[in-house]
Parts: structure tokens; sequence; C-alpha cells
């Protein structure tokens, strides 16, 4: 069921309700302290981070009101992070208000004065409910009762079903490092082929956890063996390369597309006009931590060129990285699964619902999280189901919510998931 803005006269009246929902003189006061952070000199030293100085529901309104203004002023068509959260959360609160969902005028406390961390969950929890309620639910809003040291789900659906909320799409620090590692180790590869004029397929499997030293290792044995051959396989101590050749620096491909489309398109040409280009290149490779494509439609102008009207694209490169070790945003879900389970009471149907949004990024990592989550089921009768959730905004042209859903069912569960159940986003 997806929800779709395409004025800014629109989305202006979304943030203007948002905004009317919360206190007037408190909301105009932590945006003020936002405006005195920004003019204070040295302020992430003075003040420390925004993030943990501003409340975070303030500073989203005055993100989506500053993002805007600069939207109408410069004709900008595409909307940042911060316009579309604040459409959704004023979208969520109208729905949940207008069904007189139970627990709303708490979770709407609770909002506007959570931390950073706590503000995110929240949102997600709304989120979801919204989403239940906007498939034909009756949703309740559960209290915490963390002061008495009893565990809760989040949300009650239909009387009969428990629903526990998991906010998972934050990369931890070792997630980060690594992918910095791959678009170094990437950017050093494409000077290399451009000097050398041959582009590849690559394949680097680390057998333990890389380091800065095996990373230029890496890179001093891909320089040597590309310069001699087109293909080949090297096994080292630390790591496996397979590589392939896909292109001279001379080679161009059609992409199917005219110059006229090309605007329409860019979002999707890498991921299906440049993924069959890519298909016979190094079969058998399954479960993928990073992957990264040249050319970068959006910014190598030079790698892209038009012949009768029509898109062709050159310099192609792939390269893929995996480590032995599981990346955090995949264990990270797994953890969720196990802690969640003690929210739950036994008595009823009980679903876990992750955000997996900038976490769960490729096929292989569904294949992946499927699973380990199966593995999880099979000894644990109590979770009757997870849900792996993930929201597809578009911004062309206006602004696009559609939610989506992956459902992973326990065969073995107590209380199993009712036939009939009809998830939203399916």
């Amino acid at each position: 069921m997806p929800q779709t803005y395409n004025s800014l006269n629109e989305l202006e009246g979304e943030i203007n309700f948002l905004r009317s929902q919360f206190d007037t003189d408190w909301l105009n006061e932590e945006i003020e302290n936002i405006k005195k952070y920004y003019e204070t000199k040295n302020n992430t030293r003075v003040l420390g981070r925004i993030e943990n100085y501003a409340n975070p529901l303030a500073y989203l309104i005055y993100q989506a009101e500053t993002h805007l203004n600069r939207v109408k002023q410069y004709n900008v068509k595409n909307f940042s992070t911060e316009i579309i959260k604040a459409i959704n959360l004023s979208m969520f609160l109208k729905k949940l208000q207008d069904t007189n969902v139970e627990g709303t005028k708490q979770k709407m406390k609770e909002i506007s004065t959570a931390k950073s961390k706590n503000f995110e969950k929240i949102l997600f929890e709304m989120n979801i409910a919204t989403n239940f309620v906007r498939g034909g639910h009756k949703v309740k809003f559960l209290k915490t009762q963390s002061d008495k040291k009893i565990k809760t789900p989040d949300i009650l659906v239909d009387d009969c079903i428990e629903i526990e909320c998991k906010q998972k799409d934050r990369l931890t620090k070792r997630d980060i490092k690594n992918n910095d590692n791959w678009e170094f180790l990437h950017r050093q590869l494409i000077t290399f082929m451009q000097k050398i004029k041959r582009f590849y397929f690559i394949f680097i499997y680390f057998k333990i956890e890389p380091t800065t030293q095996i990373i230029k290792k890496v890179q001093k044995t891909l320089e040597k063996h590309l310069s001699e051959h087109t293909s080949g396989t090297f096994d080292e101590d630390d790591f496996k390369i397979t590589f392939e050749q896909i292109c001279t620096i001379d080679e161009t491909f059609p992409l199917g597309i005219s110059i006229t489309d090309m605007d329409e398109f860019m979002g999707t040409i890498e991921l299906n006009q440049m993924k069959d280009i890519f298909k016979n290149k190094i079969k058998n490779i399954d479960l993928i931590d990073y992957e990264k494509i040249q050319p970068d439609l959006y910014t190598d102008n030079m790698a892209i060129s038009v012949q009768n009207n029509q898109v062709y694209v050159s310099q192609l490169m792939k390269s893929i990285f995996k480590t032995a070790d599981p990346p955090d945003r995949i264990k990270g879900i797994i953890s969720s699964i196990k802690s969640a389970k003690r929210q739950f009471s036994g008595q009823r149907c009980s679903i876990v619902v992750i955000n997996i949004n900038n976490v769960a990024k490729y096929e292989s990592d569904y294949r992946r999280l499927s699973e380990m989550i199966n593995g999880i089921m099979r000894s644990n009768s109590t979770i009757s189901g997870i849900v792996l959730f993930e929201e597809q905004q578009g911004t062309q042209g206006g602004i696009i919510y559609k939610p989506n859903v992956v459902l992973i069912k326990n065969k073995k569960a107590k209380f199993p998931i009712p036939q009939s159940f009809v998830f939203f986003g399916k």
C-alpha cells in the first residue's frame, strides 16, 4: 500500500501537521537551541556532536523544514532523508490517531523525550503499527514495564498476536571499517586498471579479519597478477583471489536506453543492464559482504558515451569482497532475534519484526539470514515467525513510501501464525 506525495504544498502541510502535534513553546525553544549550536564556533568540541546535543524530534523537524526551504528556493527535485522521515512520521501519527489506536498518546510522549537511539526505535514501532492498521488489523501499543522488570512486546495485533520490533539499520564500527577498506582497495584497483588499460571482475575472500597490512598485500598481489594475466585464482595464507577480464579500455557496452531516458533509468541501470553484463563472470559466488561496480553512472561521466542517441558505458569493473566471519549487520540481526524472544508472554502467537534498511544489502543476505533464522527457530517454539522489513522510498517526481516484508514462519511454533493473517506490504 504505497503512499505518495507529489507537491511541495502537500509536503509542507505534512510537516506543519507534525509540528502541531507537539507543544509549540517547547518545540520552538528546542529549535532555537539547535540554531545556537550552529552559531557556536567549534561547536563539536565545545558542545559535542549535534546528535547528542539536540532533541531528536526537534532536530528532525528543524532539518526537514530547512531542507524543504532549500527545495523551494532552488527547485530541487530530490528530497533529503530528513524530509522523508518527517513526512512518514506525520503520516503515521495521522493514521494512528484517526483509528484511535490505544497507546498512541503515550508513544507521542515517548518520542518527544527520547534520546537518539530510542527515538529511532519508537519511530519504527509507530511505522509497524501504522502498517498493520492500514492492513485492516486492530492494533494496540503495549505499555513498557521495565521499572517493574517485566518483559513485554511492543504491539498487540487483533488481541492475539504479539509483535516485538527491532531496529537494526545501523552499521557497527567493524562493518564501517571493512567497508572503508573495500572502498579504498576498489579505488586503487580502478586506478591501476586504467593504467594497464584492462578491466576485471574480482572476488576476494579473506580467511581472517582484514587489517591494513593485509589490504596492502592484497593490492600488491592483484597488481602483480593483473599485469600478467587475464584471469586466474591465487590462494594465499590470509586470502584467496579470483579474477577475470571483462574488457579493455576501448570497449563499450550498450545499456539499452536513449540519452533522453537517462534521468529516468539512472537508479536502475546498475541493478539491471550492468547485472546482465556481469552475470556470466566468475560463477558459483554465493554469499558476499560487499560489492562495488565501476563506473558509478552518477559521477563517472568519462565512462559514458552516446552513439546515435543510445547510451554506452566503458571501463567496466566489479569487485566483490567476503570475510570468513559474517558481517556484523548479519550477526546483529540474529542477536536481536535471540533477545526478542524474552519479550514475549509465551501465551500467544509471537512475531519479531526487524528493520533491515541499509543492513541487508544483497540478495545473498536474505538467503544467509533465512538459513540462520531457520536454525534459531528449530530449537525455539516461542517465536511464531520473523519479519524482515524494509521501506522502499522514492523521490522521482514526489515522495513514495512503500513497505516491503519477507516473512519466515516457524514450523515448530507453539502458537503458529494464522493462515488467514495478511501482512502489510504483501
